[in-house]
């Protein structure tokens, strides 16, 4: 059986944390904090006014990011222009589960929208960013 994550709460080290998305300690971006105290364990992102900064956003992380309309996309593709974004259907959908898509920039100025599969290399990547 795989060990229980646990938190670096110095306070509650045997509680596993909580995600949240928000603003946190001075930056706008998804973080872990103690449930308990509620203290921020880890920040994945921040935002500040000129550009948005990554601290090597995980594939997990990149996700918390896309079920917050957040719209993310790796360092290291080399197609520019690129992003990834979750389609949650709704009652006229023809889809009945959530399903990632990836935006591809046409030569005309617009995209083409495509269901998206991760590689290893994806999953295994410490370059997610948010595209916004």
């Amino acid at each position: 059986m795989p060990a229980r994550a646990v938190s670096d709460c110095p306070d509650h080290p045997d509680v596993e944390p909580d995600m949240g998305f928000g603003l946190a300690g001075g930056g706008y971006g998804a973080y872990s904090y103690c449930p308990v105290c509620g203290r921020i364990l880890h920040k994945t992102q921040e935002h500040d006014e000129t550009k948005e900064k990554t601290m090597g956003m995980k594939i997990g992380d990149a996700i918390v990011m896309m079920e917050a309309n957040q719209k993310v996309r790796r360092a290291g593709w080399h197609g520019k222009g690129m992003w990834l974004e979750l389609q949650v259907p709704d009652l006229g959908s023809k889809m009945n589960l959530p399903y990632v898509y990836i935006n591809i920039p046409k030569p005309d100025g617009t995209y083409s929208l495509v269901p998206w599969l991760c590689s290893q290399t994806d999953l295994l990547a410490h370059d997610w960013e948010l595209a916004n």
